[in-house]
């Protein structure tokens, strides 16, 4: 039914925002990270409530369309595909918001000043330009793009590995 159409298109709308505000969180801490900007931490701090509360809208829609369309094979996959990637951007945001803190302490003087801050940023950086991707491949319900952003992670892996 178009009611149901229109309830996909607003699920998928604010997933495509909840990744917005994830992408863009990430985006400034990358920035706080490398300017050691103080204000910019603090701020980050506060903007994951954003990301909390959408990823709550987006939990009460995917309930509430399961419930009442009860919708059946592949859009029943699309409501469900909605709920795990706006569970994993709101996740980013979460990781957004710890890095923030921690660099807050390093600027405070309270945590590891020698920690390899280059190859965090290049990690950040990559990430994020993954999840970018990553959303216009969710717009445009693009699988082959999607799974060739989910073999490229494996640079970020090997990233990773030589950072820990």
């Amino acid at each position: 039914s178009s009611a149901f159409a229109q309830d996909l298109a607003d699920l998928q709308m604010n997933v495509v925002r909840l990744g917005m505000l994830a992408s863009r969180q990430l985006n400034a801490c990358l920035r706080a990270m490398s300017d050691f900007q103080a204000g910019q931490v603090d701020r980050l701090i506060e903007q994951d409530v954003e990301l909390d509360n959408l990823q709550n809208v987006i939990d009460e829609r995917v309930l509430s369309i399961i419930t009442m369309r009860a919708p059946r094979a592949d859009d029943l996959r699309l409501v469900v595909t909605a709920a795990r990637v706006a569970s994993d951007l709101e996740r980013v945001g979460d990781y957004a918001r710890n890095i923030a803190k921690r660099t807050s302490a390093v600027m405070d003087g309270a945590g590891d000043a020698k920690m390899p801050w280059d190859a965090l940023i290049e990690i950040g950086t990559l990430v994020a330009s993954m999840i970018d991707d990553v959303l216009d491949a969710y717009q445009q319900g693009d699988l082959e793009a999607a799974q060739a952003i989910r073999n490229s992670d494996i640079h970020v892996d090997k990233l990773n590995t030589g950072f820990m």
